[in-house]
């Protein structure tokens, strides 16, 4: 976390803030404060500290949250215990962000380029790229262990 003109303490009293989710007495005692209570009403009116906070909350969303968001749905996905409409939906959330990866991994690769356009071995490759991730959603759906998303399992290959 950068700490955008904040104190040490006061970093630590954001970082706190953040992990036990808002509890502003604990996090200021955490950060070293001596006055606990009256130090995190002070902390939570200075304009630095809120902006810090949302930062740090914000960037938290999108490392952690994320991962977390994608392990609860590859766990409702593979879960047979669940619904099918709960399965369902897990599927498609995370088939939603798979293309979402595989367009961007597209644009950085090149081969963005319309399917007319394309060689042989463009086509042929292309056409590989996808079926891997269609193989990969399938398994994740069915319950099998799914290459590349189970940890110590290697990834898939798209040339195999």
């Amino acid at each position: 976390m950068e700490s955008a003109g904040l104190t040490d303490q006061q970093t630590a009293f954001v970082r706190a803030y953040v992990t036990n989710g808002g509890l502003g007495t604990a996090a200021a005692d955490a950060a070293g404060y001596s006055h606990g209570r009256h130090d995190a009403w002070r902390l939570l009116r200075n304009e630095a500290v809120l902006g810090a906070i949302k930062a740090e909350q914000a960037r938290r969303v999108l490392t952690e949250g994320r991962v977390i968001a994608f392990g609860t749905l590859l766990e409702v996905a593979q879960d047979r215990g669940q619904t099918g409409a709960a399965r369902t939906s897990a599927a498609r959330a995370l088939l939603a962000e798979a293309h979402k990866v595989e367009q961007a991994g597209h644009a950085s690769e090149g081969d963005d380029k319309p399917l007319g356009a394309m060689t042989l071995a463009e086509l042929e490759a292309t056409v590989a790229r996808r079926m891997a991730a269609r193989n990969v959603a399938a398994a994740a759906v069915s319950g099998e262990e799914v290459p590349g998303l189970v940890p110590g399992l290697p990834a898939p290959d798209p040339e195999a």
